[in-house]
């Protein structure tokens, strides 16, 4: 927390606004200093998607912009509906991330597995042999215990695991693609 004097406030305010001599500044109800919290509020992938939001509507059909960089009102459009889609997605990972397999689910997944690999032996007929009597339980075990494993390594996709998904290897694309984009227009 920092603490800002009204005149400091003021000289903000000018330096945000162009008809910022105009302003009176704060109400003269408001004490002299107040605390302000500079702090995180937002995630940051919410403020990129503000920003190159802002960013977008700012450079459209700017009568001052001759620069050849600047966005054809023809892609707007376009550009808006994927800076949704890259919010959706990142809403969505978010989700997968934070929503935990409830623990009773998992340890009633887990018990019933180990019943039925312990009672499974008991269900094959002696008579079979020795390969229906040892190798086939074992491999179905080995099957299902591969599969709980799989199950578990994926409740969480995204990290820094060697099995996680590669999330800067697809922020590589998504920046050589826009690039692309760029030099193409």
């Amino acid at each position: 927390d920092v603490t800002v004097t009204a005149a400091e406030h003021r000289k903000r305010l000018a330096r945000q606004f162009k008809h910022a001599n105009k302003l009176s500044g704060p109400p003269e109800s408001w004490p002299d200093e107040f605390e302000v919290n500079y702090g995180q509020l937002v995630r940051v992938p919410v403020a990129i998607v503000w920003f190159l939001r802002e960013v977008l509507f700012r450079n459209m059909n700017d009568p001052f912009n001759s620069q050849p960089w600047g966005i054809k009102d023809r892609f707007v459009g376009a550009l808006f509906s994927l800076l949704g889609g890259i919010l959706h997605s990142f809403e969505t990972a978010h989700l997968v991330c934070t929503t935990p397999v409830p623990l009773p689910y998992a340890n009633l997944c887990k018990t019933l597995l180990v019943i039925f690999l312990l009672s499974l032996p008991f269900y094959v007929d002696w008579e079979l042999g020795w390969f229906a009597n040892t190798a086939v339980p074992s491999i179905i075990t080995l099957a299902l215990l591969g599969v709980d494993a799989i199950a578990t390594e994926l409740e969480n996709p995204f990290g820094d695991d060697v099995n996680d998904l590669d999330q800067l290897e697809q922020v590589h694309i998504m920046e050589c693609e826009a690039m692309e984009l760029l030099r193409q227009a």
